[in-house]
């Protein structure tokens, strides 16, 4: 799995940084996730966690530390 690839070399330095960041990412993507749920009629919570699974399995198996994952990411 390459999360646990990623953690073997992760700094505790970049754990600030990384705060901010997660914290920049939620502020942008609550608001798309309730957006799109509601633009779909579904009710928001589908949204959010529809944004939350597609992050957490893209964190857990993707190939890039550096990456966004969203309700408007292409796939190839």
């Amino acid at each position: 799995m390459p999360l646990l690839r990623w953690l073997r070399s992760y700094q505790i330095g970049w754990l600030p940084h990384d705060m901010v960041a997660g914290v920049t990412l939620a502020a942008y993507a609550i608001p798309v996730s309730l957006a799109y749920a509601a633009l779909a009629g579904l009710p928001p919570q589908v949204g959010i966690y529809g944004y939350l699974l597609g992050g957490l399995g893209y964190a857990l198996l993707g190939s890039s530390p550096q990456l966004a994952i969203g309700p408007t990411s292409p796939s190839r």
